[in-house]
């Protein structure tokens, strides 16, 4: 699937951005290296500052998505994972914040 997404054009960005979005939710989910996760994540934030025709409700949805991933991909994590959560869940609903909250309570299954 992930080939699939990397491949196809889109007429509307916000397909494109979605896409993106669950791009990175899959290399996150297959456990890819730290390099290939941070790389990816550079790149789609590069992505959604280029000019587009993207309001701002998804390109700051997806700005919040990037950042809890590079969060949960650091080696060392300044803030306690309860705190982590508290903080995900007050933050207005965003694109995959279910699915941000999930790696975040696995994560703390896991400590």
């Amino acid at each position: 699937m992930m080939d699939y997404l990397h491949q196809l054009q889109y007429l509307d960005s916000s397909y494109g951005v979605r896409a993106k979005g669950m791009i990175l939710k899959g290399y996150f989910e297959e456990k890819k290296s730290y390099d290939i996760i941070h790389s990816y994540c550079k790149s789609f934030n590069t992505y959604l500052n280029k000019d587009r025709d993207f309001q701002i409700d998804p390109l700051s949805a997806n700005k919040r998505l990037i950042k809890y991933v590079q969060i949960f991909i650091r080696q060392t994590n300044k803030m306690p994972i309860n705190q982590l959560i508290a903080k995900i869940e007050k933050e207005k609903d965003f694109q995959f914040k279910q699915w941000v909250l999930e790696k975040a309570q696995i994560i703390k299954a896991n400590q």
